[in-house]
């Protein structure tokens, strides 16, 4: 007991007692160092030096915002990035989910189109699949807007890293929307932002292709564009609007033909989803059947035997793919 009551009076002594401190402070500014009261001497309060250290920084500032509201107050850490953003052609996250929400439906992204996107990480949840495998819920960011990326294992083997809270990321994947729900990413690879805007360069090729998507002002000048992949490999994906309008080349011109026979690399390949998405610019009753070189499993649709889609099935595919009977 005695020992209790110890430790209670040196935590009393150690205490501070501001209405002491305050009379300390009347004694300093009269000029007095220290007074009788009780048989015990009241000095003054020993001045506090603060340390002098530098400002947050910009970015430092926004994430305790962040933090503290649930919003950044004074900018946006993705704002100093958008002029490279801009430049390589990655849409805003604003303008898809603007897009898909008009009323008579998307006119510049579509369902299953490949696209990247570049933001700030604000959410990231862990999850376990049926299977035993890993896949995370993913919130990303940009001054414009948020979308939800679904990361499954392989590409959280490859770029888990870039996928957690307050990382500036970019990332690569299809477009999905499901009943009525806003737009989702279903990811591919994800990389460093930073790495992007001050080593464009050294980017996987997958970074700097596949940006699909029109302006504003390309759909009010009609123009088409290449991206500087395309330019230099001389592949030629063209946009709705060129299917839609055709050329003085290809505008009505019908095929004759039962069926059309195309052989893809695989299912997911690349240049299967492009396919898929040139197939809804021409619906139509003939029969295109598609066979998979790696598992020879066949599919079917229906399109339009139109020869603007002969000609894109004949420079993606090859020659050799692409058979009307």
């Amino acid at each position: 007991m005695d020992t209790i009551a110890e430790q209670e009076r040196h935590n009393i002594n150690g205490q501070l007692d501001f209405f002491t401190l305050a009379e300390s402070h009347e004694n300093t500014l009269s000029g007095s160092h220290g007074t009788f009261s009780g048989g015990s001497i009241r000095r003054s309060a020993p001045d506090v030096s603060l340390p002098d250290i530098p400002e947050f920084t910009p970015s430092e500032r926004m994430l305790m915002e962040r933090e503290a509201t649930g919003l950044y107050l004074s900018g946006h850490p993705v704002t100093a990035c958008r002029a490279a953003l801009e430049k390589l052609r990655i849409p805003p996250i604003g303008d898809i989910t603007a897009d898909f929400s008009r009323e008579g439906g998307p006119i510049r992204f579509t369902d299953g189109q490949q696209i990247s996107l570049g933001g700030i990480v604000t959410a990231s949840r862990m999850r376990t699949t049926k299977n035993n495998n890993l896949m995370a819920y993913v919130t990303l960011e940009d001054d414009t807007g948020a979308m939800e990326l679904l990361c499954f294992a392989r590409c959280l083997e490859t770029g888990g890293s870039y996928l957690t809270e307050n990382q500036l990321t970019v990332v690569t994947g299809r477009l999905s929307v499901r009943d009525e729900k806003s737009p989702q990413l279903l990811c591919d690879t994800a990389c460093s932002l930073k790495t992007l805007t001050e080593q464009p360069d050294t980017l996987p090729a997958e970074f700097r292709t596949g940006y699909n998507y029109r302006t504003e002002d390309d759909f009010r000048t009609g123009n088409s564009f290449r991206t500087e992949d395309h330019s230099r490999t001389g592949n030629s994906f063209h946009t709705e609007d060129h299917f839609r309008m055709g050329n003085s080349s290809t505008r009505g011109k019908i095929m004759e033909g039962n069926t059309l026979f195309l052989k893809f690399p695989a299912l997911d390949d690349p240049k299967t989803r492009h396919m898929k998405l040139v197939f809804q610019m021409f619906p139509g009753t003939v029969p295109v059947k598609m066979r998979m070189a790696d598992t020879h499993k066949m599919y079917q649709i229906r399109a339009q035997l139109h020869k603007a889609l002969v000609d894109e099935a004949v420079e993606t595919l090859g020659a050799e793919n692409v058979v009307i009977r």
